[in-house]
């Protein structure tokens, strides 16, 4: 069953290549407002996938080519075209080891983002959690029982020497994390939960993601032929947005390098990240806790259409603490039913290479509809598969305004 099931999932995705068709190319409703653009110009179908139009409008400081900004002579902005209220509603139901399922209701998340060009030069963006349910982390690698949560998912100011040019260099000071992993279902993506290789620490001692944010400073340059180049000096010890910014715990500054290229006019790209750390490692009963030196390498590539779209990466590494290579991969597909209707499908698998430690994989099949201008409506059913076997089904209820 589970190999059928896997199949499918593989199916759906080149489906959508197989059966595409052309139909037309801010899922946050400030930058629809104050650009004039809608949702869909920005975000693949029904879903909260970036375009190359919202790619560039992203990196380039959260503006269209060309916008002056909210204190340029002779500006007429609204505060409404600069800051949106989003909630996430959700209904999760999950069925593991235990004999009988749980189902859940849940109001998972009530936030504000606010961003946009202050000047020609200078823009900003923030995404501030008022609530959220989650656990926070400690600093020894364990989690507080939390019913609710405050937190700040990004924060940054961003300079960019010429904004309204199609080669231009940026320089952003905050909160931050690699962009390729924003693009790399990290960020706006197809599905509810994240790739397995993104979502999941690799090493049993050693907390990080790639989807961790941290605080420092990251530099890019964007060409006319589409190169992407960014590198980041960032706080190590770990932390990020699923264990609530936890603080860092040493003085070294973790590295990262990232490189893309684009390969045709839908913004189809292959890139590579490389990112260097140090994270002190939590204690156990038997050691204390000790730094650990490791790297991550990741391959990242997406074949974007206008009807469809495929992606997917193979991230690996090396642990000094543990001496063990960990690695991961993931593949997943979006194909429009409608322009605003999408089926996706994910399969998924992290390896610590570790003997006592049990391969996670996993799969991924859902739909996701837009809501005009306001949200989105999805639903998942996923599979994990690890020392135990969890399956679940979660809709939820994306809105905006």
């Amino acid at each position: 069953m589970k190999t059928v099931l896997k199949l499918l999932a593989i199916i759906t995705v080149f489906a959508g290549m197989i059966a595409a068709t052309t139909t037309p190319a801010v899922a946050v409703p400030a930058w629809a407002r104050r650009t004039g653009f809608d949702c869909s110009g920005c975000h693949f179908g029904g879903t909260n996938r970036l375009t190359k139009m919202g790619s560039d409008f992203q990196i380039r400081g959260h503006r269209m080519p060309g916008e002056e900004g909210a204190f340029a002579e002779g500006s007429d902005t609204k505060m409404g075209d600069y800051l949106s209220f989003a909630s996430k509603v959700r209904f999760v139901y999950a069925k593991d080891v235990s004999p009988d399922p749980s189902t859940e209701f849940d109001i998972e998340s009530l936030a504000i983002y606010s961003g946009g060009p202050i000047n020609p030069n200078s823009s900003y963006f923030f995404e501030f959690y008022m609530n959220e349910r989650g656990n926070e982390a400690t600093n020894v690698g364990g989690t507080l029982n939390t019913a609710v949560r405050e937190k700040m998912a990004d924060a940054y100011f961003q300079y960019n020497t010429d904004p309204s040019a199609d080669t231009y260099t940026y320089v952003r000071a905050g909160q931050v994390y690699p962009f390729i992993i924003y693009e790399a279902s990290s960020g706006g993506r197809m599905t509810i939960s994240r790739p397995l290789p993104i979502q999941s620490k690799m090493a049993d001692r050693n907390l990080y993601t790639l989807r961790d944010r941290t605080y420092g400073v990251t530099a890019g340059h964007i060409r006319k032929d589409g190169i992407r180049l960014e590198a980041g000096i960032l706080n190590g010890g770990g932390g990020g947005n699923a264990r609530a910014n936890l603080g860092e715990t040493n003085n070294f500054k973790d590295l990262f390098l990232s490189a893309q290229k684009e390969f045709d006019d839908n913004g189809s790209n292959i890139g590579v990240f490389l990112y260097n750390g140090k994270f002190t490692s939590f204690p156990t009963d038997a050691v204390g806790a000790v730094e650990d030196n490791f790297t991550r390498y990741a391959l990242i590539g997406h074949l974007n259409r206008d009807r469809f779209v495929v992606s997917g990466g193979f991230v690996f590494g090396e642990e000094d603490l543990t001496g063990f290579s960990p690695n991961g991969w993931y593949l997943e597909g979006g194909f429009n039913v409608n322009p605003d209707l999408t089926a996706f499908a994910r399969v998924d698998e992290v390896s610590q290479d570790n003997p006592a430690v049990e391969d996670t994989t996993g799969f991924v099949l859902g739909l996701s509809q837009r809501v005009k201008n306001s949200g989105r409506i999805a639903v998942e059913f996923s599979n994990t598969e690890s020392s135990t076997t969890t399956q679940g089904v979660t809709a939820e209820l994306n809105w905006l305004f």
